[in-house]
């Protein structure tokens, strides 16, 4: 019974430290692509670019984020779990190496945002 516990308070520190670590803002710090560039023009990726550089993610406590997108503009309740850091169903990146990773699927191609903490 007292390694269940343990395990348990381990698992629940360990899960606090992780929301606590994301808590600020983030930025965009770079935004890379794989798109097919026979189907897009350099004009079109680098606009995609450009207003991915606008976005950011304000994590206001250890369960709201204040999400700034072009499709995305208010407050969500997040959580975080072993795969990534998510809000209901949908993935918005991974933490790691104290960078936020997101990789979007697009019309176009795939898209990689990675944001740094201010």
């Amino acid at each position: 019974m007292k390694k269940i516990i343990f395990i348990i308070t381990l698992f629940f520190l360990a899960a606090c430290s992780k929301s606590d670590s994301v808590i600020g803002k983030w930025t965009v710090e770079k935004v890379t692509f794989d798109f097919d560039e026979r189907r897009n023009t350099p004009d079109m990726i680098h606009q995609a670019g450009e207003q991915e550089m606008h976005n950011s993610l304000i994590f206001k406590n250890d369960s709201i984020v204040n999400i700034i997108m072009s499709d995305m503009n208010g407050d969500y309740i997040y959580h975080i779990d072993g795969n990534g850091i998510f809000v209901e169903d949908m993935k918005i990146g991974t933490l790691e190496n104290e960078r936020i990773t997101s990789k979007i699927k697009t019309p176009i191609g795939w898209m990689t945002v990675v944001y740094k903490k201010k």
